[in-house]
């Protein structure tokens, strides 16, 4: 797009807690158009909003100026509905410079598309601004073939991409109904199919991420981690041989009615917030914290201001604050846009109330695997009757 302009609205009213100098809930500029299930990158101070659900509007956020620039659309033809956006990693030393790809948002016997761009801040007008930078244009090969990654068959439905590998070639696909695919993005061939260990098959909009501190000890072992309603897993993939290995993490019972929530991945820390189990039941306040290292989930004391579903985490690496983007309140999509300071959340001492679920969770979870022990004797017992 030709000349951007900067977006800057007035704020809509202020959250109750907003009012409290001690809140860590924070009201920004609201977004220029409501949006939900939208995907975000950081570059720098920016966040780049990569369109919403049936939006085909890409901004920039300036973290500084509080200020929203337009930067493109989606093409006309393309269908804006859960696709995945993920930043390339490249050995350019131009850091002006990042790669975008997105993937998916087309459901099963539709024809998949794939975009690329080239992003320069649209912020700074000194920066020299390449050829067909700052739009989406399709994904090719190095012979200018378009490449469209998803077969016609699969459901990209609220698909989620991870960029990993020894040169970080390689793409992990997790989608509908429990899939888990490997492209290279090299050779632009699919080099893995998998499913995914889990009697959950609802795979999409979901949580998924690379568990990095892991996997820089050893380029070629990629660890993945995948959240979803009832599923939780530890994905690790061996470069090498090409062989996937899955542990099953537990997931806290009171978490597993809700979906389409927000979270954000700070370090070993996921924070859930928002959500719905049903329309009789509303949408969630609740935030809850899983640490990794200690294999630990806690229900925040602390509530969220707000309830939404379909809203965005995104956490800028350069502060400590968490910006929820977007979302629905059941009867609309939103403009909302909250920052939060994440220093009160990160705490990894308790309350008392905190302690107090902890204690109950375990003792569901103790309940939980002893009914699945007794489950697998008796399949064992059954089976060895019928080889009698």
């Amino acid at each position: 797009m030709g000349n951007q302009t900067s977006i800057k609205i007035p704020h809509e009213a202020k959250l109750e807690s907003s009012k409290d100098i001690r809140s860590p809930f924070e009201n920004v500029t609201p977004l220029p158009v409501p949006l939900s299930n939208v995907q975000c990158v950081t570059h720098k101070q920016e966040i780049i909003i990569c369109g919403g659900s049936n939006e085909k509007l890409c901004y920039s956020y300036n973290t500084i100026t509080n200020q929203y620039k337009l930067i493109c659309s989606y093409p006309e033809n393309f269908k804006v509905i859960g696709q995945s956006v993920v930043k390339l990693m490249s050995n350019n030393k131009d850091t002006n410079t990042i790669t975008l790809l997105s993937v998916g948002g087309q459901g099963a016997m539709e024809e998949k598309s794939t975009w690329i761009m080239n992003y320069v801040s649209v912020w700074n007008e000194k920066l020299r601004k390449p050829k067909n930078c700052n739009k989406w244009v399709p994904f090719t090969d190095n012979n200018d073939n378009q490449i469209s990654i998803g077969r016609i068959e699969d459901n990209y439905f609220g698909v989620r991409t991870v960029i990993g590998g020894s040169n970080n070639n390689l793409l992990f696909i997790t989608y509908l109904p429990k899939n888990i695919d490997v492209f290279d993005l090299r050779t632009f061939q699919y080099i893995k199919y998998g499913t995914l260990p889990t009697e959950y098959s609802s795979i999409h909009y979901h949580c998924f991420v690379p568990n990095v501190e892991s996997t820089m000890s050893n380029k070629e072992k990629n660890e993945m981690i995948l959240l979803c309603q009832k599923a939780g897993i530890l994905i690790k993939y061996n470069e090498g041989k090409n062989t996937f290995q899955f542990h099953k993490l537990w997931v806290c019972t009171t978490i597993k009615s809700l979906f389409f929530q927000g979270w954000v991945f700070v370090k070993d820390v996921f924070l859930f917030f928002g959500g719905c189990a049903d329309k009789s039941n509303g949408f969630s306040d609740i935030v809850y914290k899983y640490s990794i290292s200690r294999n630990k989930w806690v229900k925040c004391e602390k509530t969220w201001p707000i309830s939404l579903r379909d809203c965005t985490g995104v956490w800028n690496e350069d502060t400590m604050y968490l910006h929820i983007i977007g979302g629905s309140d059941g009867d609309r999509t939103v403009t909302t846009h909250i920052r939060i300071n994440l220093q009160s959340w990160m705490k990894e001492e308790e309350t008392e109330i905190e302690r107090l679920w902890i204690s109950e969770e375990e003792e569901k979870r103790d309940l939980e695997e002893n009914k699945i022990e007794l489950d697998e004797m008796k399949n064992e017992i059954a089976l060895e009757k019928l080889k009698v």
